[in-house]
């Protein structure tokens, strides 16, 4: 939706994906809701996992990204209920190439923002 260029399109696919997004909808869909953030933790333990010395002594740091990892769990979960399928962005460890567009669009829009922010100030 974010991609929409013109209102009459962003209307149109609002009106088919809003149902899907309800309280009642997402109740009776908190189980797989559940499942792709169980699914993050472990990926999250996995990086953890993969990052850690064995040694005792010497501690070494995982970096985890979270806004990519959180943004891998809602593209899956909004795909899977609003398109029925997932984008697989959380078992890959990597953006679908649907997504990256979305990624993209945003940081130009928060760019945009921050440089009409600039010009008033």
């Amino acid at each position: 939706m974010v991609t929409t260029v013109n209102n009459e399109d962003h209307a149109r696919i609002r009106k088919v994906l809003v149902p899907v997004f309800t309280d009642n909808s997402l109740l009776k869909h908190e189980f797989l809701v559940h499942s792709y953030v169980d699914l993050t933790i472990r990926q999250f333990k996995k990086i953890i996992d993969e990052n850690t010395n064995n040694s005792k002594h010497e501690q070494i740091r995982a970096v985890i990204d979270v806004v990519k990892w959180y943004n891998f769990c809602l593209f899956n979960i909004i795909g899977d209920l609003g398109l029925g399928e997932a984008f697989g962005s959380l078992e890959k460890s990597e953006y679908h190439p649907s997504e990256d567009i979305v990624v993209v669009e945003r940081k130009l829009v928060e760019v945009r923002f921050r440089l009409g922010a600039e010009e008033e100030g």
